[in-house]
């Protein structure tokens, strides 16, 4: 009510080395062509960048779709292996690229090019007030913000990811996907939870995206 906001982030669990190839052991069986291998959140405690190159290299002897939103310096480390999706964290990233890119109008779309050129196949960058970016295999998607009630901003980030990876697991376009990621991420901003797919589907009429075609 008085517009102060909150967060209390919990350590987690702690992955010892049985838990983790118990998890490996799970993917070697389960894991097909085509599924998506979704690598999100902050790293536990036991996990390091060799685990998640270790993942990594499973998902594409799989054939899976590798997704990763993780703490950058263990992003950087998994785009030798080519996801297929990769969500940033466009302030921290553009340090990480030497920041070359900080304070520039249209550092999203530079930032995401240059993952791009390092590996990935499609960037989703939030870029705070400014929009949301997709620079993609087909070309720059781009979005402003939807007009609302700011509530709170916990979950949004995982609602633009999974909002992207249901639509495009639906339907196989790019640019459906963008457009009902970019309606997921303001239901959860809109809302005093973490958003429903109602309200996602109702704020789905209200996205406007633009595309640039870019030079391969």
């Amino acid at each position: 009510p008085d517009g102060e906001l909150t967060q209390v982030n919990l350590s987690g669990v702690i992955v010892n080395p049985e838990a983790f190839r118990q998890l490996m052991d799970y993917l070697e069986e389960n894991l097909n062509q085509n599924d998506a291998l979704v690598l999100s959140g902050n790293a536990a405690e036991g996990i390091t960048g060799d685990h998640f190159e270790e993942l990594c290299a499973l998902g594409n002897r799989k054939g899976a779709r590798l997704v990763v939103d993780t703490s950058e310096g263990y992003m950087l480390r998994t785009l030798k292996y080519h996801p297929w999706l990769v969500q940033p964290d466009i302030h921290e990233m553009s340090v990480l690229l030497s920041g070359k890119y900080k304070g520039a109008e249209d550092a999203a779309t530079m930032c995401g090019k240059e993952l791009r050129q390092r590996g990935a196949s499609n960037v989703l960058i939030r870029d705070g007030l400014e929009g949301t970016v997709l620079v993609s295999e087909e070309g720059l998607y781009y979005a402003d913000p939807l007009e609302g009630q700011l509530g709170h901003t916990v979950g949004a980030g995982d609602a633009l990811l999974a909002g992207f990876l249901v639509r495009y697991h639906d339907t196989g376009s790019i640019r459906k996907a963008f457009e009902y990621a970019v309606a997921c991420f303001s239901a959860a901003t809109f809302s005093e939870g973490l958003g429903t797919k109602e309200e996602a589907e109702a704020l789905l009429q209200q996205v406007y995206v633009g595309y640039k075609e870019e030079k391969r």
